[in-house]
């Protein structure tokens, strides 16, 4: 149901919304096994800082694929979930090491992790190396700073913390391509 609501609907408080979301999980549970549905969401999911997926989310908090995480990293990055504005470590890094803590207890109490590999993590400091987004490398760079510029007099901090913003402008990609030609 989360993969349903994360990719095809979205966060409303509706019953309406609810039973959508519910015959979506069916169909998507007849059509993908486990690790697929897990994989769909870890790849959807907001986990603040607009990071959208892991993959995101390791590059913006620690500039670095998911692949080269630590395991403190990793927990960090599992914590998010649940409230990513809220957990952010670039928003509120005293909770997000407390939300790093509750995932590697939870990690140590399940087995995947050994008491001294806990121990290990658990007294990291967080050692952000902050990134932009990815996607933020514009091919209009210029036009788009501009924009980004132009946000915060139009939304609040929070909005655009939150993310998940669709922005309509009035660049015509076509156009720029054909002035870059001339000049």
């Amino acid at each position: 149901q989360q993969l349903a609501r994360v990719v095809f609907l979205n966060q409303e408080r509706t019953f309406n919304r609810k039973i959508k979301e519910a015959l979506l999980a069916l169909k998507i549970e007849r059509e993908l096994n486990k690790e697929e549905i897990l994989a769909q969401y870890l790849n959807n999911v907001y986990l603040g800082s607009n990071a959208y997926g892991i993959a995101d989310a390791a590059w913006i908090y620690f500039s670095k694929a998911p692949n080269l995480l630590t395991l403190e990293e990793i927990a960090l990055i599992a914590g998010l979930a649940p409230a990513p504005s809220l957990y952010s470590p670039l928003v509120n890094p005293k909770l997000a090491l407390e939300r790093r803590s509750i995932v590697l207890q939870r990690m140590l109490r399940e087995g995947y992790i050994s008491r001294s590999q806990f121990l290990e993590a658990n007294d990291s400091s967080l050692n952000l190396n902050s990134s932009t987004p990815k996607y933020f490398n514009s091919i209009a760079p210029f036009f788009s700073s501009w924009v980004t510029q132009k946000l915060p007099l139009l939304i609040t901090p929070e909005q655009l913390q939150i993310g998940g913003l669709s922005i309509r402008t009035s660049l015509n990609l076509d156009w720029q391509y054909k002035a870059k030609e001339v000049i």
